[in-house]
């Protein structure tokens, strides 16, 4: 696996420990560390359930950042119009940790994006996804097309 997603998904529901639990989050980061995996910073948590809180949780990205465990935003959409939902937030969250930038995949191969650059690729894909109609095939109308295969784009 590449990224631990969702992580302490039973906190959604506000089940919250009433002890220490730094000992099992160090667990987690050195076990995160040792597989070269990726934290998935999710805005789902805080827009769809009662917990109102990005994931994973302020006590859990402290450790994370102390073992400069990589991160990913994601705003876990279930449909086109949630997707990059609070991305700022996110962006804003994870820079209280010190964060710079998160990791962006192609073909499973990482490179480490500043926050920056993250806004506009994500207009991008969104762009794409409504040319598209969603199916990842451009609509064009013949004549596109022909100019295109005449320039062996495609």
């Amino acid at each position: 696996y590449d990224v631990l997603g969702q992580p302490f998904n039973i906190r959604l529901f506000r089940y919250l420990p009433d002890f220490d639990v730094t000992p099992y989050l160090t667990r987690v980061a050195k076990a995160l560390k040792k597989a070269n995996m990726v934290i998935d910073v999710n805005t789902g948590t805080y827009y769809r359930y009662p917990i109102h809180e990005i994931s994973p949780y302020p006590d859990f990205m402290e450790i994370a950042a102390k073992y400069d465990l990589p991160i990913i935003t994601t705003s876990d959409a279930h449909k086109p119009e949630d997707c990059g939902n609070y991305n700022q937030m996110a962006v804003d969250y994870a820079k209280r940790f010190g964060y710079e930038g998160s990791i962006r995949f192609d073909k499973r191969k990482r490179t480490l994006v500043p926050f920056e650059m993250n806004f506009a690729y994500c207009i991008i894909i969104i762009i794409a996804f409504y040319l598209t109609n969603g199916t990842g095939n451009v609509i064009i109308n013949k004549n596109q097309e022909k100019q295109l295969r005449s320039r062996k784009v495609i």
